[in-house]
């Protein structure tokens, strides 16, 4: 597979839950960006729809604001490793 990145689920020792988000490469480029957006929006979906939350208009701006600050998170994240 020729993929830029992805999300997905693991346990760890503690068969605690633990969400990852993985790029190929990042280097703050548009392209990067784009697919950090495309991963932390897949992330988001599949929080919300373990948690029962239904993806529908009437609460897209609650999805909205999960979205920006999970952004928001991972962006600041990566600022360390700059």
């Amino acid at each position: 597979l020729n993929r830029s990145g992805e999300h997905g689920v693991i346990s760890n020792e503690k068969n605690k839950v633990v969400r990852y988000l993985w790029l190929k490469e990042f280097g703050w480029h548009v392209p990067d960006m784009a697919a950090m957006a495309h991963e932390v929006l897949h992330y988001c979906l599949r929080v919300l729809d373990d948690r029962g939350v239904p993806v529908k208009e009437q609460n897209s701006e609650a999805i909205a604001y999960f979205f920006e600050e999970t952004m928001r998170n991972v962006l600041n994240k990566l600022k360390v490793f700059r």
